[in-house]
């Protein structure tokens, strides 16, 4: 199993990009490879042993179970699972000095996998640190 970590930093507030990842509704707003998330149980915001499955823009869908989550300090982590494939995915949101955001992601999986997925995951963080009003919901 290899690891990668992504990094990207911008304006939006901690808030705001704790929210966005916080609330699984808003996934689709700020990460272009998902179109769509379905919860097993009626609550949409990140909790652990939240389970369900995330749409992309090819099938099949993807299973998930969020396996921590921390409020306070705006960390959460997730097992993504697509057939034989399965990802780990930690993610965390920081206030930077300047106000704005520094967001990460620590991805363990097959190697091959993650390169794969690095280029759309670095758009979906950087998206998920700006303020623009097209990814206000």
């Amino acid at each position: 199993m290899a690891a990668l970590f992504l990094q990207a930093s911008g304006p939006a507030p901690v808030t705001e990009s704790w929210e966005r990842y916080a609330e699984s509704g808003r996934w689709p707003t700020w990460a272009p490879q998902v179109v769509g998330v379905r919860v097993d149980s009626g609550d949409t915001r990140i909790h652990p042993g939240m389970t369900g499955e995330v749409r992309s823009f090819l099938p099949p869908a993807a299973g998930f179970v969020v396996t921590a989550v921390d409020e306070l300090a705006r960390t959460w982590s997730w097992r993504v699972t697509l057939g034989p494939l399965h990802l780990a995915l930690d993610h965390g949101v920081d206030p930077c000095l300047d106000g704005g955001t520094s967001t990460w992601l620590r991805l363990r999986g097959p190697l091959p996998v993650l390169l794969a997925y690095a280029p759309l995951a670095r758009v979906a963080l950087r998206r998920l640190v700006r303020v623009d009003q097209a990814w206000r919901t």
